[in-house]
């Protein structure tokens, strides 16, 4: 309880003037990045990536021309990097903060990798194919080397409403814990300009094996 207060006290004295927040975050940001590249990734995020891999191959997996955003993009770009290393895609990473954190991103994927080897964990997948991937995520020394290999594109936009990204151009919008953090006053804004920015399509063919393609 104690501790509770002590950082809602310091929260507290972050948000006292305008440049404080973006100290604390920079700060916070600088700690974290530490402890991402050296500690272990949450299980959760783990769950996360079969579950969004389960989901395109229900609808239909992803193909190299399809447009997929993901929203809240983070440290370390995991919903859309995770999908990447088993379908041909493209993407938009669109955040309101600069969050990045490249040695944390490349640690997360070799903890992914060594789950490979677990029974029953994204079973079925190529993993010949994310291997191959990884490998070369782990060889860049930029995000911009990193977006050009991937054919990701990084989008910081501080007003949060997707205005400037174009209507009717994704095949799939995705996000893992954004919500929260938008303000209740612009969600209903937010929820209506996310489905002006997806296309309508039919239901494709689910396949149940992932699809090998030159990388």
């Amino acid at each position: 309880m104690i501790k509770y207060h002590l950082t809602a006290l310091a929260l507290k004295g972050f948000s006292c003037c305008e440049p404080a927040p973006s100290l604390y975050r920079g700060l916070g940001n600088w700690l974290g990045a530490r402890k991402r590249a050296t500690g272990k990734v949450p299980s959760y995020y783990f769950e996360r990536v079969e579950r969004n891999v389960a989901m395109c191959l229900k609808y239909g997996p992803l193909r190299a021309d399809d447009l997929v955003l993901e929203l809240g993009t983070g440290w370390v770009h995991w919903e859309a990097l995770t999908l990447r290393l088993f379908f041909d895609f493209q993407a938009v990473l669109y955040d309101v903060w600069e969050n990045r954190q490249l040695s944390a991103l490349k640690s997360f994927v070799r903890q992914l990798e060594a789950r490979f080897d677990q029974k029953g964990f994204l079973e079925g997948c190529d993993f010949d194919r994310a291997r191959s991937l990884i490998r070369k995520i782990e060889g860049v020394s930029t995000f911009d080397d990193l977006y050009g290999m991937l054919g990701f594109r990084y989008v910081l936009d501080r007003g949060g409403l997707m205005e400037c990204l174009p209507r009717d151009a994704f095949q799939v919008a995705i996000s893992a814990a954004v919500m929260e953090h938008i303000p209740a006053a612009t969600a209903p804004q937010f929820v209506s300009n996310v489905a002006s920015l997806l296309v309508e399509v039919g239901p494709r063919n689910p396949q149940h094996q992932y699809s090998r393609s030159s990388l």
